[in-house]
């Protein structure tokens, strides 16, 4: 499938993993325009803006206000994340949960 413009992409957390990793290889890819990020240490956030351009936003106390994407980049510790996956899950968006997806089969 083709798309006209990049898909715009959303980032929750913004870890070693995520400037390590994620983050370079989503901005060497033309197809991909990573839009925003956020952690709940906003410090962290505005930092790794600044080194790789992405805009930092809040964490927001409602993950249903996050900014729009086409896809969200899920990287919280486990623990967290949940809420973030519900709402972005009940607004459609699509999301990409790092490992570990869940802690049990169960």
């Amino acid at each position: 499938m083709e798309h006209s413009r990049p898909i715009r992409i959303g980032i929750v957390g913004a870890g070693d993993i995520v400037r390590a990793v994620h983050l370079p290889v989503l901005l060497a890819m033309p197809q991909a325009q990573v839009e925003w990020l956020c952690d709940v240490d906003t410090n962290r956030a505005k930092t790794m803006s600044k080194a790789y351009g992405p805009r930092a936003v809040e964490a927001p106390r409602d993950p249903g206000d996050l900014p729009e994407a086409d896809v969200v980049l899920l990287a919280t510790p486990y623990g967290v994340r949940r809420p973030y996956y519900e709402a972005l899950r009940a607004r459609g968006t699509a999301i990409y949960v790092e490992k570990p997806f869940a802690c049990s089969s169960k």
